[in-house]
Order: structure tokens, then C-alpha cells, then sequence
């Protein structure tokens, strides 16, 4: 590896070694696992050609450096353990494309099921056809794809432009980030708590993720909806990875700006969120089985 391909996955090492430390500071947290695969250049080779993608440098150091990960940590309540946080990145063979091809007969694809509206002729939109190629990263735990995607792609010809975007179980899409760098960070900044994607859209969480939210990442909570952290919270120098900086949270003692205001109980203090917008599509896709947010 070059020494800007060294720095850059020595970078990314660190975010996780970091995100692990605050996590096992943090109360009630238990159980934090990692597993990582070696790295097989070959196989990095082997995906290029059989898709005709060149992956970006960044990515491409990520898996020169581990062939994927997932980082899983629980929480305990009372004398119980319960499955809170994960993070995850497939393995290079497991990238698999998405496609518009439908199941059978009479089972419709993806194709079918995109949008009619204007959207649909936006090339900066992906699509499930010959205009773009789009792979999954993350499954999400079955809450929808966090995808990384080549738009304006042509038939015979490599794709080399990618973006990360988030894909709900409405099959409705969300810019996430420019590159995976960013994403890397995004991910690792919110400590791959349920949903932490929905963030980033105007369905917002779940009454149960955004409890989640409430005790180990509340300042998250405080961004506007369905927009995503600004450049200076998720842009660290790539040589000096200011670890406290990137996980702020009810760890740290003093009062960050902007922090919500306490209401307190008789079982304790949470903090008081405001109710998330998008109610009238919200309400759609609850009633269709997805995800049901919370409403004004």
C-alpha cells in the first residue's frame, strides 16, 4: 500500500479502536464484539473485473486493510443483556449488485415498483436499471440497504464515480455521503445504534430506536431531520483523530452547546426531543408494514 493508503486505514483503524474504548466507558454497556476477516487482494481484483467498477481509494484501502467487520455490543437492564448497537461492512464478496430483476412471474421488481414521478428522470437518483450500478454494503439489520452507487454508468464501459446512499424499505432513497470515507465516519459517529440511517431522512427513528438515542447518543438527537451532521462534526484530520471530539455523549462531563434540557422523573432525568417530522409519509408507510416513525 502507498503511505496515503497507509495513513487513510490507519485513520479508519483508529475511528473503530476509539468508538470501542467510548463504548466500554459507557454505562450499562456490555459485550462489545469485533470480527474482521483478512484482506485477499485478489478478490479486490476479481469484483473490479466482474462488475466493471473501479472501487474508490478510499474503499479500496478499507478492504486492502480488512475484508469487512462487524462490530455488535449490547446493553444491560437489570440482569438482562439486550442486542443494542452494530455496525457492519459486507466482505468484498459480498458487495452484491442490485438489480431491477424481478422473482418470477408474478412477483414485480424493482424496476416496476420505482417512482413515476419527476424524480425518476434525475440522474443524480439511482436507479435499477442500466443507468446505475448499485451494490449493498450494510443489510441494516433487514430496515432497508445502505448501498454504494455508480449513477451515470454505461453499458462496456467501467464505472468509476461513487456515492454512498441509504435505501428504505419503501425503496425510496437517501443521500448519505459524497464517498465512504465520510460514511465510515457518520456510521462510527453514531456507535451503529438501531436505525441510526433513518436519521438522515425525514421518516426519522422509532419510539424504540429514539430511546436508544436518548441514553447514548443525545446530542444526535438534536440535529435538524432528515439532515445530515455538518462537515465540521464528521471531517477529522486525517493524520490527528481527535477520538473525544467524534464521540460526544453523555459521557462527557461538561454541557455540550446546544445539548437539550433535562425534564425530570421520578425514575430519573431523560432528555425532552422534539417530536420528528414527515408525519403524512410516515403514516403511509406504517400502514403498508414498514417502519413506523414517530409522528407530531
Amino acid at each position: 500500500m502507498t503511505s496515503g493508503t497507509t495513513t487513510l486505514s490507519n485513520t479508519m483503524d483508529q475511528l473503530l479502536l476509539g468508538v470501542i474504548k467510548s463504548l466500554e466507558k459507557r454505562r450499562g454497556v456490555c459485550d462489545v464484539k469485533i470480527s474482521k476477516r483478512p484482506h485477499q487482494k485478489h478478490e479486490i481484483l476479481n469484483w473490479e473485473q466482474k462488475h466493471s467498477c473501479l472501487l474508490p481509494d478510499d474503499i479500496k484501502s478499507f478492504y486492502l486493510s480488512t475484508d469487512g467487520f462487524l462490530l455488535q455490543w449490547s446493553a444491560k437492564l437489570n440482569d438482562t443483556k439486550v442486542p443494542v448497537g452494530r455496525m457492519e461492512i459486507n466482505a468484498i464478496t459480498n458487495v452484491s449488485r442490485i438489480t431491477g430483476t424481478g422473482g418470477g412471474k408474478d412477483v414485480p421488481s424493482t424496476r416496476d415498483i420505482e417512482s413515476d414521478d419527476d424524480e425518476d428522470d434525475d440522474p443524480d437518483i439511482p436507479h435499477f436499471d442500466s443507468r446505475s450500478r448499485i451494490f449493498e454494503l450494510d443489510p441494516c439489520d433487514g430496515h432497508g440497504k445502505v448501498c454504494l452507487v455508480y449513477n451515470g454508468t454505461k453499458t462496456g464501459i467501467p464505472a468509476t464515480k461513487a456515492s454512498i446512499w441509504f435505501l428504505d424499505r419503501a425503496l425510496i432513497w437517501h443521500f448519505l455521503s459524497e464517498n465512504f470515507t465520510a460514511y465510515y465516519r457518520l456510521m462510527v459517529m453514531h456507535l451503529g445504534l438501531p436505525q441510526w440511517y433513518y436519521l438522515c431522512t425525514d421518516l426519522g427513528l422509532s419510539p424504540q430506536a429514539k430511546q436508544w438515542f436518548n441514553i447514548y447518543a443525545p446530542l444526535r438527537l438534536n440535529s435538524n431531520q432528515g439532515q445530515l451532521p455538518s462537515e465540521s462534526s464528521v471531517d477529522i484530520p486525517v493524520n490527528q483523530v481527535d477520538v473525544g471530539r467524534v464521540f460526544k455523549g453523555k459521557v462527557e462531563k461538561k454541557k455540550a452547546p446546544g445539548q437539550t434540557t433535562l425534564v425530570k422523573k421520578k425514575s430519573g432525568t431523560i432528555p425532552a426531543v422534539k417530536a420528528s417530522s414527515g408525519a403524512s409519509r410516515s403514516a403511509t408507510l406504517a400502514n403498508q408494514g414498514f417502519l413506523r416513525p414517530v409522528l407530531k
